[in-house]
């Protein structure tokens, strides 16, 4: 027994100019069609204002969006990196810190991972950091990052393609820190 095949009914959608009274109508698959184009068309024209016309107007554009998008990507690290064991290390080394002295800890931590020994890594988890004690200045500041994040410390990690380096930025109750394990540096801005 063969069924009947059930023709594809197109949804109509109707658009009505407001001042000429002039009626259209489009099917879904049309509308979705032009929509899709349009997007694509001004990503087109977004990429190319980003990477033609900006970059001309400011040379350094390129390098400030490497940054940019380097430091989201080690930014997300931090995030997926965060667990037990990095929440228990944090614990340990701030244990003598009064509950909410964010400086105290920040402090202990930095002066923890400091001592590290600096081993140029083409990437490295932070719990590989924690277990060999050692890493370049990308894998030390998301290792610092992700343990004060587990003790709820607001920072971020920097990336300067320029001069190929990373750095770490903490935001505390008296002001942002700049620290910087590779050169171990812990100064306010």
């Amino acid at each position: 027994m063969k069924g009947k095949k059930k023709k594809l009914q197109i949804e109509l959608i109707e658009y009505k100019c407001e001042k000429c009274g002039y009626t259209k109508k489009i099917s879904l698959k049309d509308w979705l069609l032009n929509l899709t184009r349009d997007i694509f068309t001004a990503i087109g024209i977004v990429c190319f204002l980003g990477l033609v016309v900006l970059p001309m107007i400011d040379p350094s554009f390129l390098w400030k969006m490497r940054n940019i998008v380097m430091s989201l990507v080690l930014n997300f690290e931090v995030e997926s990196s965060r667990g037990l064991e990095a929440k228990s290390l944090a614990m340990e080394l701030t244990k003598d810190c009064l509950p909410y002295d964010d400086y105290c800890k920040a402090y202990k931590i930095y002066e923890y991972l400091s001592n590290f020994t600096y081993v140029t890594f083409q990437y490295a988890k932070p719990e590989e950091v924690l277990k060999l004690k050692a890493g370049d200045c990308d894998t030390l500041a998301v290792t610092y990052c992700t343990l004060l994040r587990e003790l709820s410390i607001d920072c971020s990690v920097v990336v300067k393609t320029e001069i190929e380096h990373s750095y770490t930025i903490v935001k505390l109750d008296d002001g942002a820190y700049l620290v910087d394990l590779t050169s171990r540096i812990f100064v306010p801005i």
